[in-house]
């Protein structure tokens, strides 16, 4: 392999894991924003969310660990993960939560309108229904 040994090449997977892992751990914080965007709730809920996200991270990181160096801990896998972390952060984070919060609101929009059209529809249906009862009662008593 011209002179570069295996395990360097093994390393620099392992540096490049850690970097991905870290784009994708910040990337889920950011879905978890669009979420209390989308749906605003107190303290009590923050932090329940917050544990859970940390729990999540730390098992993600353990399984990488576990999986990619046998469970050996390695401060540039850290150091990866947050040099990923803070790219992602820089060059996409802002630009992620706007396009996300813009596609869910219009969906969330098209739905009520949707709603509205099959709740109209219903009240139509049954108002009509109930006008023909009343009528069938008046002509045969």
């Amino acid at each position: 392999m011209n002179g570069v040994s295996i395990s360097i090449l093994d390393e620099a997977g392992v540096f490049w894991d850690g970097l991905i892992l870290g784009v994708l751990l910040v990337a889920g914080y950011d879905l978890v924003r669009v979420f209390r965007r989308l749906i605003r709730h107190g303290i009590l809920w923050v932090s329940i969310e917050d544990c859970v996200y940390w729990i999540v991270c730390a098992v993600l990181m353990f399984a990488m660990l576990y999986q990619n160096n046998d469970g050996r801990i390695r401060a540039y896998i850290f150091g990866a993960a947050v040099l990923g972390g803070i790219l992602y952060h820089l060059l996409l984070g802002k630009h992620f939560i706007r396009i996300i919060s813009k596609v869910i609101l219009a969906i969330k929009k098209q739905l009520k309108k949707a709603w509205k059209v099959v709740t109209m529809f219903l009240k139509n249906k049954f108002r009509i229904e109930v006008h023909n009862e009343d009528r069938e009662k008046k002509e045969n008593p």
